[in-house]
């Protein structure tokens, strides 16, 4: 029993310590040529290490365009392209964004139709001062 709180207090100040992911989404934004279909959905999100992002896409069963993904910064450069084949309903990708700078990226999506821009600011956060932490265990 004195083990699993040892671990489980380790745990707690691990995640305590563990610096939140420096992401921000600015705007999203969809642009296809019939509301009524859809052909794809995207979405972005932090991933649970530090200066990673994932993405996920979903296919809807009659899409049959490969997509392409494209990220970009704010200037429009081409940091990183890709294209997923026909097949798969669904598709899962994690970028690592630990050697790009501080600024506004978007991630594109398009199959040729449907354009969706996924737009988020990556920013470190700055110095501050930390209190020291104290855990309290207690022993029945």
């Amino acid at each position: 029993m004195k083990k699993i709180a040892q671990v489980f207090a380790k745990a707690l100040l691990m995640f305590a310590l563990v610096p939140a992911i420096p992401y921000t989404p600015t705007h999203a934004q969809a642009v296809s040529t019939s509301d009524s279909e859809k052909a794809f959905e995207a979405a972005i999100y932090p991933a649970a290490t530090p200066l990673k992002l994932w993405l996920t896409v979903e296919r809807s069963p009659s899409s049959t365009n490969p997509l392409r993904i494209e990220l970009v910064d704010k200037k429009n450069k081409v940091l990183h392209a890709s294209t997923l084949p026909k097949k798969g309903k669904a598709f899962q990708q994690q970028f690592d964004l630990s050697q790009v700078k501080d600024d506004t990226y978007t991630l594109r999506i398009t199959d040729g139709n449907k354009l969706v821009e996924k737009s988020f600011k990556l920013s470190t956060p700055g110095l501050s001062e930390q209190l020291p932490q104290r855990l309290v265990s207690l022993n029945n």
